[in-house]
Order: C-alpha cells, then structure tokens, then sequence
C-alpha cells in the first residue's frame, strides 16, 4: 500500500502521476481517492498517516460501521489506518494566480476492517480549492470503479456539505465486494413512487425519470408544453407532450413566426407593394393613387395656379398667368419696382404697378420734391435753419430741446445752500430759509451782530442767538438783576446805620446826664487835646444841633435804601414772585 501526495492512496505501485485523471482506469491504478488533485505540500500544509490495532480507536470503527450496516450486526474493527492531508496547498499556487497559496485543503481517509470486511471513510473538513479533483475508487481493470457523483468538476468544493450517510463531510463505503456499495441498503423504489415514470433507487432516496411530457419529483404533473409561449404569433392549445398554434391574421407556421406576404399577388398597379402584418400598402409613383394606385391624379384638382388658369396633363400641369404675375404657379408678382422709379423713396409693389413711399423731407408721386423742415416753425423759442430731411434749431438763452421747448431749468444744480430755488427763464431766485442770507443764500445771519446780551456773552445760532448771563442776570436778554445778590448788602447797610444811630444816641444821653465824678476821668494835658470843660464851652448847642441833624440824616438814608429794596425787589419779582418784608 502506497501513500501518495497528492490525496489518494494505491496498491501494488506508487502513483507518480500529479494530474487526476476521470475513472475507470486501466492498468496499474488501482487507487483509493478521497481527493485525488495536484497537491504541493511544499507551498504549505502536512500529510500524516497511522495504522492503528488500539482498543479505543478499534472501538469507534466498530460503532460507525455497525451503525450504518445494521445486516453485519458482529463486526468488530481489528485493524485501521489513518491518512490526514492537513492544510495543503495546490501546486503552482501564487498571490497573482486563480489559486493563491492561502487556499488550503484538510480531508482524511480512514480504512477498517476485521480481517473478513472492509470499509472505508471519507472526511472532509474545509475544500477550497480544486483542480479537476477524482473522488472514489478504480479496481485497474478499467470496469469496475465508482465515482462520487460531481469528480472532475467544481462541484468538489461542496464536499464539506455533501454525504451518502447523512452527515455533511463524511461518506462511508463497503469496499470488500465486487461492487462498491453505500451504507444503505434499502430500497427506495419499492413502493413505487414514479406516478408518470421510472423509478432508480440511490442512497436514501430515489429519482424518478419521467415519461415524456410529464415532470415532478415523481412524475406526477403534466407539462405545460404552453408554458415557454411557443406561438409567437397565436394561441397556444396545450396537448400531452405537445401543443398546438392558433395563428393570428396574417401569421402562419407551427409556432406562427412566419409573416403572410400580402404583396405576392402584385396587387398594386401603377405602384410599389409594401407588405403589412394582414394586409399590404401601395406606394403609388407619381401621378396616380388609390388602394392599389389605379386612379389617375388630377393636378389641376388641387389648385396650383395661384393667379392663372391651370391645364392638366399627365403627371403634371401648365399655368396660364393673369397679367402683372408670373411664375410655374403664377405665384410671382412681377415687381414693377425694379427699374427703382421713386427718387427719394421707398417702392411698393403692387399688381401691375406700384407706389413710392417717400423718405422724410421729400414728397412727389415719384418723391422728387424736397419738404421745406422749417415752414411749419418748429422751434418755438429759437432761429430754424432747413436741412435736407432735418432742420436744427438755434435756441434763445434760457431754452433747449430739439425744438427749444425745453426751459432749461437753472435750479437743477441746487445753487441755493440754505434755500428754495426759483427757476426763472436763463436764471434763478433762492428763497433763503431763516437765518441765513445771500445770492445763494450761504452766508449764516450773525444775530450776536446787534449785540443783544446787555449783561452776558452772545452765542450765535442759526435764525437765533443765546445768552449766557453774566452773576446776578438772567432773561433772554441777560437783562434783568436778580435781587437776591444783594440781600447780603443791604442787611450789612442796615446794620450799620443801626450801629451809627446807637452811637449817636448813647453819645447825647451821656452829654445830658450829670457828670458823675467817680466816673469822669480828669486830666490837663493839653497836648493830647482840650478838656470836657473846654470842649463843652467852645461847642456848646451848636453841637446838639448837628448831632440831631446828622440823626435825622441817617434816618433819611435808611428809608432811602429801603425802598431802592422794594422797587428792585418788586422787579424781580414780577418773574420769581419774591416778596421783601416792610
């Protein structure tokens, strides 16, 4: 027994050969291949492999094959052998390749027998990649062999997921017969299950093969031979294992594809047959019409000559043109502009003649006269001077427009600073606005001119001034004084004049009253001046008498101040309504 790389195990002779090949195979390959494919373990992955006599792994055969054998109820394992490719790449495999090296393959063969049976397990754990891979078994001699169903195509990659058993991965043969042979030996077909068809028994299960015209898992429901819409062009009538078309109008045919041609007749007369679906159109050469162009066309009918009498013939016409027009249709006005008959104007044709529309300034029947611009005085304040087809206007001072209408309006600048401007012809007035003087009204009236502050500083504003009064003034003017400022000179004037009259009247009781003399002071010192006895003597009554005018005087005085008070008072208070005190 040899163990060969590239996933199958052979008898008798190593198998060098690195591509599979499809079985049944002649000769020398007398082969067990779980996955027989170009296999590279040198880009990556193991190959193991054991034989085996252990109890435990003895054991496990036993239960697997008793299990799925039930009619070999005593075999008991007394020999196994395992074979693991683990992880292993294809050869040639590259990152740039339909293959790369990443895509490993892991699947194992396991062979069991007690010396009399023998038994083989196929596993698979991941399949990733294949290369036309041959799964199964070839006895050599080219006519016995079994291939699990898919070998050689991409099918393989689904191994992980197919079974003969029923556990995805795996498959179990019985290999000591001449007939490879699956686990199960039941026969599915037994109760006949194919309504419609012939029953082929396979592991647990069976597939029918249906009887012409008939499909289903057993065969039990007609075809709809109208299913796939055959007749392209009609009905379709279901038959068994047939069907039969109903054409529609102008088709024919077994699946009514083929076009009735309606043209085959020449139906046509003096024209080409275009075939239609049912039917046919003529397409008639010029001068005839009809279904089948069999009617001549009177081109007369139509009216061709717009301005002359129309003679039909075959095919065609004449047209006999009314004078002034010419043309195939008559339909050209002769254009008795064109020997340019108005001098200084625009021609208009019309039938058999024509009309000059002058250009301005000219007028005539054929515009030869030139238009005086100025007879009907245009400028209405200005000279007129004639042109051909213009005049120009020489406008008075004051006016302009084309026609010297406009009054040129002199306040379109605003001249007037502070002011209303008044258009005037070729000038203008401005109303100034309070406060202000001037032509144009920019020079500001100065009312601090007048100097109107009597006590006070002048501020000068626009169409009025303000004072700022001097201490003791108000009023617009700064002309009034405020009493109250000279409360403080009046109380002292008054105490004064108080304390003077004390004086004077203490000074006489004292002259009038004996003279006490512990209290006079006697003294002869002339040079400090003359005595009482000496003064008394020189003054005497002549002194009383100025000392009472001199009462009397500061008497008059006080009642002067007091009413100079009031008449101040009672000016300031006509604004502040103070009140003096009598």
């Amino acid at each position: 027994m040899q163990v060969n790389n590239n996933g199958d195990i052979t008898f008798d002779a190593p198998l060098s050969q690195y591509t599979s090949q499809a079985f049944p195979i002649s000769g020398s390959h007398k082969i067990i291949a779980p996955f027989w494919t170009d296999i590279d373990t040198r880009k990556g992955g193991l190959l193991y492999y054991r034989t085996t006599t252990q109890n435990a792994d003895l054991l496990r055969g036993t239960n697997k094959i008793r299990s799925l054998f039930p009619n070999i109820i005593n075999f008991s394992a007394s020999w196994m052998m395992v074979v693991t490719w683990d992880d292993v790449a294809a050869f040639s495999c590259s990152s740039s390749d339909t293959i790369t090296c990443l895509q490993w393959n892991t699947f194992q063969l396991v062979l069991i027998t007690n010396g009399i049976h023998s038994f083989v397990v196929f596993n698979y754990n991941k399949i990733t990649s294949t290369k036309s891979s041959q799964v199964g078994f070839n006895a050599g001699d080219g006519v016995n062999y079994y291939a699990v169903p898919g070998s050689m195509t991409d099918s393989m990659l689904n191994l992980p997921r197919m079974s003969n058993i029923g556990i995805p991965g795996q498959f179990v043969f019985r290999v000591d017969q001449t007939n490879i042979t699956n686990a199960d030996v039941i026969d599915e077909c037994a109760s006949s299950p194919c309504v419609h068809g012939n029953c082929s028994n396979e592991y647990l299960h069976y597939v029918c093969i249906c009887q012409p015209g008939y499909t289903g898992i057993n065969c039990e429901t007609e075809i709809n031979e109208c299913q796939s819409s055959p007749c392209i062009h009609g009905n379709c009538s279901d038959h068994l294992n047939h069907y039969t078309c109903h054409c529609q109008a102008g088709y024919t045919g077994s699946n009514c594809q083929i076009d009735i041609d309606e043209c085959s007749s020449s139906p046509c007369l003096h024209g080409r047959c275009t075939d239609l679906i049912n039917g046919y159109v003529c397409n008639c050469i010029s001068g005839y019409t009809g279904r089948q162009c069999q009617i001549d066309i009177d081109e007369c009918q139509s009216s061709p000559c717009f301005h002359g009498n129309c003679s039909d013939a075959v095919n065609y016409y004449t047209c006999y043109c009314f004078a002034g027009y010419t043309g195939t249709n008559c339909n050209i006005d002769i254009d008795e502009c064109a020997s340019s008959p108005c001098v200084f104007g625009n021609c208009t044709d019309k039938v058999n003649g024509y009309i000059c529309s002058c250009i301005p300034s000219y007028t005539g029947v054929l515009c030869e006269t030139d238009i005086d611009e100025c007879q009907s005085s245009p400028c209405f304040h200005g000279n007129c001077s004639d042109a051909v087809n213009y005049y120009t206007c020489y406008c008075f001072a004051g006016y302009t427009g084309t026609n010297c209408n406009i009054d040129i309006d002199e306040c379109a600048s605003s001249p007037c600073v502070f002011g209303n401007c008044t258009d005037k012809v070729n000038g203008y007035i401005c109303s100034c606005f309070p406060g202000y003087t001037g032509v144009l009204c920019e020079t500001e009236i100065n009312e601090c001119a007048s100097s109107p502050c009597k006590q006070g500083t002048c501020i000068d504003e626009i169409n009025d001034y303000r004072c700022i009064c001097d201490t003791a003034y108000f009023g617009r003017q700064c002309s009034n004084f405020n009493i109250l400022y000279l409360w403080p000179l009046i109380l002292g004037l008054v105490l004064l004049l108080t304390a003077i009259v004390l004086i004077i009247f203490r000074k006489r009781y004292k002259r009038d009253k004996p003279e006490d003399p512990l209290d006079i002071f006697i003294f002869n010192d002339v040079s400090i001046g003359p005595g009482k006895t000496t003064f008394l003597s020189t003054h005497g009554n002549q002194s009383l008498f100025r000392i009472d005018n001199d009462a009397g005087f500061l008497k008059e005085t006080s009642r002067t101040l007091l009413k100079m008070a009031r008449n101040l008072f009672s000016q300031q208070s006509n604004e502040k309504n103070y009140q003096l005190p009598d």
